[in-house]
């Protein structure tokens, strides 16, 4: 019934872990 609520969820969840792989290989892409 939530779907919107589930998907912004999924979304931030999704924004968070690019954000994290993306410092990740900027800072010890090495």
């Amino acid at each position: 019934m939530d779907f919107i609520y589930l998907a912004g969820i999924v979304l931030f969840f999704a924004l968070t872990v690019a954000l994290a792989v993306g410092c990740a290989r900027l800072g010890g892409g090495k």
